[in-house]
């Protein structure tokens, strides 16, 4: 069957090492978060949020400026149905 692989990582614009260290403390962030080194720039991404789904040979597969509720549903479920199968149903 096809195999997927989700990594959520954060890059931040903050110029601070030390806010970052205790944001991701307070809020007990256990994915990476990386200092912008100009990918945000890279990838386009001015706005925050910004989500962009990237594939593996590096090429941007979704891109999603803004937040509203249910959105992160409606990507996975994109995401299984460009891959070719029906999307299953949290907690199924």
């Amino acid at each position: 069957g096809v195999q997927t692989c989700a990594l959520p990582i954060s890059i931040t614009m903050d110029n601070s090492l030390e806010t970052v260290k205790e944001f991701a403390r307070d809020y007990q962030v256990t994915y990476p978060i990386l200092m912008d080194d100009g990918t945000s720039r890279a990838y386009r991404a001015y706005t925050i949020p910004t989500t962009i789904v990237v594939g593996r040979d590096g090429l941007i597969f979704k891109r999603h400026v803004g937040y509203a509720p249910g959105q992160y549903e409606r990507l996975l479920n994109d995401l299984v149905a460009e891959m070719g199968r029906p999307a299953t149903p949290a907690g199924k």
